[in-house]
C-alpha cells in the first residue's frame, strides 16, 4: 500500500509541477526535488501513511465508507433492475 500512496503523490507532483509545489508550500524546488528523490525520506512518509490506513485521494474525491459503497451499488442495481427502456433513464420533460 505504501507503494501505491508514493505513485499517487508522485504521479500529483508530476502533473502539478515542482514548481507550483514549492510555492504553495514555500520552499525551492530544488528542496521539493530533493525530498521526493531521498531513497527513504518518502517511502517511510508512505508507510506511516498506510500504517495509519490513510488514503491519498485528490481533493475533488468524495469518499464514503464501504458499507455506504455497498448500500449505493445495491440500490444501483435495483433500480437498473426496474429499468427496461432508455428513455425511462432520460430527465427531459
Amino acid at each position: 500500500m505504501a507503494r501505491k500512496i508514493q505513485g499517487v503523490i508522485l504521479q500529483a507532483v508530476s502533473l502539478t509541477g515542482q514548481n507550483r509545489v514549492a510555492e504553495e508550500i514555500q520552499r525551492s524546488p530544488a528542496t521539493i526535488s530533493r525530498w521526493l528523490s531521498q531513497e527513504d525520506e518518502m517511502p517511510r512518509c508512505c508507510e506511516i501513511i498506510a500504517a495509519l490506513n490513510l488514503k491519498v485521494v485528490p481533493k475533488s474525491a468524495v469518499c464514503v465508507s464501504q458499507r455506504t459503497f455497498e448500500a449505493y451499488k445495491i440500490l444501483a442495481a435495483e433500480h437498473m433492475r426496474a429499468v427496461s427502456r432508455e428513455e425511462q433513464l432520460s430527465w427531459d420533460e
